[in-house]
């Protein structure tokens, strides 16, 4: 049975110095921990750009020995178990044996927080490390449950640091991003990209053109983990990787078409635009998907935070205005022109 990660765990980074394309990013974090008072942090930035794989070796290279004991990596996504809501649901009774006014009250914690996050955070660091290291993955999925989740890091910041991770910063709530440290995740630079899949293309036996790889780069967005899982799969059948064999295995290379369509609106080229529209739209994509395209494609583009930070805001909130929109065509080019009159600001 063919393993499709086995490529992606063998050439994973060990440690944080081992992380392609993100100097910049890795010497920030380098000099928090070496300052030693690091504050929580956000990582923001597209699927599959090692926002999590960063978190954990940089939690590791801050607490040491003490890594699996003070940290703890927690999935905002995953739906609780009947066993946790249980005992949520338990715990918010108090006895009516208990003294005072609240024997036999119910009270209604956010799930969420009272089976996965406060258990953490409530215990103090075990040994001489001052705090410990709560990590949340997509942590934009909590919705409701972010103000009580900012409570806890109110709380409970003395003894752990919070690194909360999300691809969708629109929707997380203010008072949560002005308590964090932002770290955008961008695309790796094609520099980096080629010397790190050159090596593995060397050490794999596989042949590739420069032009190839280039293609290969376009077509994964950088993404090193899915550069690697396409590049074992090609592997089973050939040796030579071409543009044609990258052609058969990559899905949705519409995602290029998304490309130079959010490179085209924020230019305010109407001409090109409607070309990609026509085309895209043929492909039965609806106004969600496209939108979320081009999100992700911001993160990949040369502007500065503010205006990413600004126009990924202005996506969140026309997405959920489309959604009760009856013309989805009307709808979208409400948004593109929207989106260019902004940039135009």
């Amino acid at each position: 049975m063919e393993v499709k990660s086995i490529w992606e765990l063998k050439y994973k980074p060990k440690n944080i110095k081992e992380i392609i394309g993100r100097d910049d990013l890795i010497n920030n974090l380098i000099k928090l921990k070496d300052n030693g008072n690091i504050p929580h942090l956000m990582f923001i930035g597209p699927k599959g750009y090692g926002k999590l794989n960063c978190a954990i070796l940089f939690a590791k290279e801050l607490l040491g020995d003490s890594f699996i004991s003070n940290c703890k990596v927690v999935h905002a996504s995953d739906p609780l178990t009947v066993e946790e809501r249980a005992i949520v649901k338990q715990e918010s009774y108090v006895s009516t044996k208990k003294i005072g006014s609240m024997a036999g009250k119910q009270f209604t914690w956010p799930a969420f927080l009272a089976s996965r996050i406060k258990p953490f955070v409530e215990i103090k660091p075990i040994g001489e490390f001052p705090y410990k290291i709560l990590i949340v993955n997509d942590f934009h999925t909590l919705e409701s449950e972010q103000d009580g989740f900012r409570r806890l890091m109110e709380k409970y910041s003395e003894i752990c640091r919070m690194i909360l991770i999300t691809n969708q910063i629109s929707s997380i709530i203010d008072p949560i991003l002005s308590r964090c440290m932002l770290f955008f995740f961008n695309q790796i630079d094609f520099n980096s990209y080629k010397n790190f899949i050159s090596n593995v293309i060397k050490n794999e036996n596989l042949k590739i053109s420069d032009n190839d790889l280039y293609f290969l780069y376009i077509s994964t967005n950088g993404k090193i983990g899915e550069t690697l899982n396409l590049l074992q799969q090609i592997s089973t059948k050939t040796s030579n990787i071409t543009t044609d064999s990258i052609h058969e295995y990559v899905r949705g290379s519409i995602k290029l078409e998304i490309k130079v369509l959010t490179k085209a609106i924020l230019l305010g080229d109407l001409n090109l635009i409607s070309t990609k529209l026509k085309i895209i739209q043929s492909y039965g994509y609806d106004i969600s998907t496209i939108l979320s395209e081009i999100c992700n494609e911001i993160f990949n583009l040369p502007l500065n935070k503010y205006q990413k930070a600004t126009l990924i805001n202005l996506l969140g909130d026309l997405d959920y205005q489309a959604l009760n929109g009856s013309d989805e065509e009307l709808q979208l080019n409400n948004i593109i022109y929207q989106i260019i009159s902004l940039m135009k600001k």
